[in-house]
């Protein structure tokens, strides 16, 4: 007769059956989740506490009950199809109803296996309730089709799209915008209707999000319809959900109506301009020159007769003179003149005025990259380099100030104007900074664009990108 089988747990031994079966039985009695042990033809062999507390099941073995009676009667055809399949080795997971001690059904994961209870083959599975989680996929769904609902009714197009940058959704006013179907909406990619840097961003954007970040940002570009013609538009961005996954949202506003305000704005704004700057000129500074004048014949009379009274007047005369310059150059930063001269010797001029009244060291490079340039186009460019420049004078404490026009290729003219002041940080600068916010209204004006870089102590450098073209898309628009 052979040795007999050990049933001690030393390394490389066997243990027999029933001490498998009763450290199984000892590890998921307190297991929180439902434990059963049921034969192959489906009568239950074992139920752990858990069980036993949830389905009402007696003590010990629970003779009498088949898998099947765990599950509402309208079910019990399809536990048996399932058990079925996992006693064939076909799945070993499922979702189902199941009911509990009361008669109160609710959903649960099934995961089962085939093993050996009582000496016989059988299965044994775990039940595990998900009714938390099917609430939840249940209001995500209700989520999902309340936010299909707010979409299909906006004034703004809105698209939903993966975290890997695939469109999930797209509402009908963001197909109206691009002149797209549904389908080509899908299969193109974002840079197909947004132009320039734009759809980059949204990218870039969208990876934010997928490393986590709560993310909501807004930002203008221009969206490209099929067929021609460009939109000016708002984006948001801003994280969601979308089929039990994170997805991102995509909100896109026609600001058309906006873009053209902004224009009417400007005009109005550059022609109170040129009306001040004419008044300061023919008016103010007129009159300044006249009251010099009196005031030098008047020294003029009584320099024998009263000297002392002669030197008073001398002093007055030269504080009219220096009113007058400060008047002249004023009237002149109104009124460029850009009508009557190229724009390069306006921005001659204007370094030179810089020099002169700020005492700041301003000089403008070209090789005339500007010739050409008249009309809005000349006048946006040159409103763009005053701003940056005076926004040295005003906070940056510069020594010089450098100008350089040069070409950027691809038929594109680059403006730069740079200092070596004080420099700021640009994420403490306020949200709604008018002069920077106009800077970059012009720039997209002359289809181009505005980059700022600055840093404290590094000084600044603000640079305009924008076609040589005579005139914008968006300036014939307006």
């Amino acid at each position: 007769m052979g040795a007999k089988q050990k049933t001690d747990g030393g390394a490389g031994r066997r243990k027999e059956p029933d001490a498998v079966q009763a450290e199984i039985a000892t590890l998921f009695d307190p297991f929180p989740e439902c434990f059963f042990v049921a034969d192959l033809e489906g009568r239950l062999l074992h139920a752990n506490a858990a069980a036993r507390a949830r389905f009402g099941l007696p003590a010990g073995r629970p003779r009498g009950r088949r898998i099947e009676s765990l599950h509402p009667a309208d079910q019990r055809d399809t536990a048996c199809e399932l058990f079925a399949a996992m006693i064939e080795g076909r799945t070993y997971r499922c979702t189902i109803p199941a009911l509990d001690r009361e008669g109160k059904a609710f959903p649960v994961d099934i995961l089962a296996g085939r093993g050996r209870w009582d000496g016989r083959e059988a299965i044994l599975g775990v039940f595990v309730d998900v009714s938390e989680r099917e609430a939840l996929e249940t209001a995500l769904r209700e989520r999902e089709s309340n936010f299909s609902a707010m979409a299909e009714g906006s004034r703004d197009g809105v698209m939903a799209l993966s975290l890997e940058g695939g469109v999930l959704y797209a509402n009908a006013r963001l197909l109206e915008l691009t002149n797209r179907s549904g389908v080509e909406i899908r299969r193109a990619p974002l840079g197909a209707w947004l132009r320039g840097g734009a759809a980059a961003q949204v990218r870039r954007q969208v990876r934010k999000i997928r490393r986590g970040a709560p993310f909501l940002h807004h930002h203008e570009a221009t969206l490209r319809p099929a067929g021609g013609g460009d939109v000016p538009v708002e984006l948001s961005i801003n994280a969601i959900f979308w089929n039990r996954a994170p997805a991102v949202m995509l909100e896109v506003r026609d600001i058309s109506w906006r873009r053209h305000l902004q224009a009417q704005v400007l005009r109005a704004v550059a022609w109170e301009k040129q009306n001040l700057g004419r008044e300061l000129h023919d008016g103010v500074a007129q009159r300044i020159a006249g009251a010099a004048y009196l005031c030098k014949s008047a020294q003029m009379k009584l320099a024998d007769r009263d000297p002392v009274t002669a030197a008073s007047l001398a002093s007055i005369g030269e504080v009219l003179h220096e009113a007058l310059g400060s008047v002249r150059h004023l009237a002149r930063g109104m009124l460029p003149g850009l009508a009557d001269r190229e724009l390069a010797e306006s921005l001659d001029r204007l370094a030179g005025s810089v020099s002169e009244m700020f005492g700041v060291e301003c000089r403008f490079r070209h090789n005339g990259e500007l010739a050409g340039l008249t009309g809005e186009r000349a006048g946006e460019v040159y409103y763009i380099v005053q701003e940056a420049v005076m926004n040295a004078v005003r906070h940056g404490r510069p020594r010089c100030i450098r100008l350089a026009a040069g070409r950027a290729g691809r038929g594109r003219i680059r403006l730069r104007i740079e200092d070596d002041g004080v420099g700021f940080d640009p994420a403490a600068t306020a949200p709604g900074s008018l002069g920077l916010q106009i800077m970059g209204y012009r720039a997209e004006r002359l289809d181009g664009t505005l980059r700022l870089d600055a840093a404290e102590g590094r000084g600044t450098r603000v640079e305009c990108t924008f076609p040589a073209g005579q005139e914008s898309a968006k300036q014939g628009k307006d």
